[in-house]
């Protein structure tokens, strides 16, 4: 007897990231945390992070870059006060400098993360 096939649930085209042990156990908890296989987890991953409008992804980077820089200052704010370290305008300069760089690639890091609906309520 032939096989049946569902074509509209057949996939033609793949898409591969190398991951290391700690990204690979991520990816493994958060998926068994949604009753997800690590593929079906990760596809449903990507392809929600193209979800975003360009203001929801620029809201989220701003954020995202707000948060950096209060992690990099409150940093500078305990040297100085544990170490006696100063903050100086070159430090300043270098935290927001590092902020601004990493906004978008964290943004887009917490979309594929937080954006997927559990199974349950995908089909709800």
């Amino acid at each position: 007897m032939p096989k049946l096939v569902n074509t509209r649930s057949k996939r033609s085209f793949s898409v591969t990231a190398k991951l290391n042990a700690p990204e690979h156990a991520a990816l493994i908890r958060a998926a068994e945390r949604m009753n997800l296989t690590p593929s079906e987890f990760a596809r449903e991953a990507l392809l929600a992070s193209t979800n975003a409008t360009t203001t929801q992804r620029l809201l989220l980077a701003k954020t995202c870059k707000i948060e950096a820089m209060l992690q990099l200052f409150f940093g500078g704010l305990f040297a100085q006060l544990n170490q006696q370290e100063t903050f100086e305008e070159e430090d300043f300069q270098r935290a927001l400098e590092m902020a601004e760089a990493a906004q978008f690639r964290k943004a887009d890091e917490h979309a594929a993360k937080y954006a997927i609906a559990p199974k349950e309520s995908a089909h709800a």
